[in-house]
């Protein structure tokens, strides 16, 4: 018998779309550097939520697929935004100047 009731249940996870996400993390590592984002007091949170926009807009209303500089989906940038954003939060004792909205 074995008891995983209220666990983490990873099963659950889309791996496809982590995947793609990771894609953007290793092209922001290449351009920049290997966890930038997190390095320092990271990025403030409207820097994060104008790029979701861009990328949100460029697939939304435009229907562009895929960013024109990495060739990866505007998704995966968009969630790769909410995935730092998300970290900042969990973690604002760290990440404590960069909550910047109004």
């Amino acid at each position: 018998m074995k008891f995983d009731l209220g666990k983490t249940q990873w099963n659950l996870f889309p791996w496809d779309a982590a995947e793609e996400i990771v894609k953007v993390l290793q092209f922001g590592a290449g351009k920049y550097s290997p966890w930038n984002w997190a390095e320092a007091e990271g990025f403030k949170y409207s820097r994060l939520f104008n790029s979701s926009m861009r990328h949100f807009i460029a697939w939304f209303w435009r229907n562009e697929d895929k960013d024109p500089e990495t060739g990866i989906s505007h998704l995966a940038h968009l969630g790769c935004n909410v995935m730092f954003l998300l970290h900042y939060v969990l973690n604002k004792d760290r990440f404590v100047t960069n909550d910047d909205r109004r």
